[in-house]
């Protein structure tokens, strides 16, 4: 399929590249430019506010918080290299911003993925977990950065990527990206590896959970999308080969998500594939081209309906996601 041209494009008028995207509500996106997080309105397609994080570290990751959040303040979870922080943006009915930003809490290893876990069954307090380089989970209080509890995997393989699910401690779960071509599947509470998946013929760039923990997608070096499933009969051994493979970028791919209905994945190409199941397995639908080079970073809207994604360029591209190709 040939890259569609670019639509529902938005400039963030910066040269440097977009690194994380999210969206905060059904019409807010927060990207990040270096060390700068910035507010777009989908609908006015126009920065709306932004405000520095870290001065001297790339935003690597932006994690709005999406439980337990009551009025017109949200917390987002903001990583780059060794520093996290917690950012606090207002949103009322005239415009969104960035409060002042608090305390950077460093870390002695690099992080690869964060995630917020719940302290409590009231959801009073939270948790934040992060995935180290070195295979190792450090959790920390949310308000004051306060460690409380390390893990480390069995295996110290040196990770690319990273990516954790559960609600609790007790169920946390880590999917490392190895530098052997490998995704280790291990849950904080053991350390102990429960999975192998092998596969890929190159290291891993990404790897993301699907909403029911069932599945695992996976990018690589070797320019594919690989599938895998993590139920327990189809990993009775260990080790799990994948479920399908999906081909079509023309370079590494850096980022994909798993959504109710479609897979989307984001490429060193310069474009972004939305990918179906249908009669004869998988296939893209939808191929879009928004830069020279790399998609660092996409993300969907709670309902599913529309997708952005920051480029090497930086560029902001949002776009419908196909009715066929979504819930």
């Amino acid at each position: 399929m040939d890259p569609l041209p670019a639509a529902g494009f938005v400039a963030t008028g910066s040269r440097l590249p977009v690194t994380a995207v999210a969206f905060l509500s059904e019409s807010v996106i927060l990207s990040a430019n270096g060390g700068l997080l910035r507010i777009h309105n989908t609908q006015s397609e126009k920065c709306v506010d932004e405000a520095t994080v870290f001065e001297h570290a790339r935003i690597y990751g932006i994690l709005p918080l999406r439980r337990g959040e009551e009025g017109p303040t949200s917390r987002v979870l903001v990583f780059g290299s060794k520093s996290w922080t917690i950012v606090s943006i207002r949103l009322d009915s005239e415009r969104a911003r960035v409060l002042p930003v608090g305390r950077i809490f460093a870390v002695v290893d690099w992080i690869k993925a964060a995630h917020w876990v719940c302290a409590d069954s009231a959801g009073a307090r939270w948790l934040v977990a992060l995935a180290m380089a070195h295979n190792q989970v450090q959790v920390c209080d949310a308000e004051t950065g306060r460690v409380v509890r390390t893990a480390q995997c069995e295996e110290r393989s040196i990770l690319y990527a990273a990516a954790l699910a559960g609600d609790t401690l007790d169920d946390l779960c880590v999917a490392a990206g190895t530098v052997f071509n490998q995704v280790l599947v291990w849950r904080v509470a053991k350390g102990l590896v429960e999975r192998r998946l092998v596969g890929h013929e190159g290291v891993i760039f990404g790897v993301n959970f699907s909403s029911d923990q069932s599945t695992l997608a996976s990018v690589s070096d070797d320019r594919t999308v690989r599938l895998w499933s993590l139920r327990p009969e189809d990993c009775l051994d260990g080790r799990v080969e994948p479920q399908d493979t999906l081909y079509g970028h023309h370079a590494r791919v850096w980022q994909c998500l798993i959504l109710e209905r479609c897979i989307v994945s984001a490429s060193e190409d310069g474009t972004c594939r939305v990918w179906q199941l249908g009669d004869c397995g998988w296939r893209t639908v939808e191929c879009w081209r928004q830069c020279k080079k790399n998609v660092w970073a996409v993300a969907a809207n709670p309902t599913q309906t529309l997708v952005v994604s920051g480029g090497g360029d930086g560029s902001l591209q949002v776009r419908p996601l196909a009715k066929d190709s979504r819930t």
